[in-house]
């Protein structure tokens, strides 16, 4: 998972919060039970040496759809 392998080696607590629940935003498991959908809001926690790290590697993998191309995208090739 893109997220993950952003996050996985930063110095930091990542916490991902939906609809009551939390979940450790390093663990697949974790992330997977907190079962947030398209378009619900996430409040993200961190904590740490590498907070300001942190942050940016979860904006960027936010920012660029997890890794992922659009659908429908098919590349400059395409």
């Amino acid at each position: 998972m893109y997220l993950i392998q952003c996050i996985q080696e930063i110095e930091a607590s990542i916490t991902f919060f939906c609809k009551g629940k939390a979940a450790n935003a390093k663990s697949m498991m974790s992330l997977l039970l907190l079962a947030a959908q398209k378009g619900e809001e996430i409040t993200v926690e961190i904590e740490g040496d590498e907070a300001d790290k942190a942050l940016k590697s979860v904006r960027k993998a936010f920012a660029t759809n997890f890794g992922e191309k659009e659908k429908g995208d098919l590349g400059e090739n395409g």
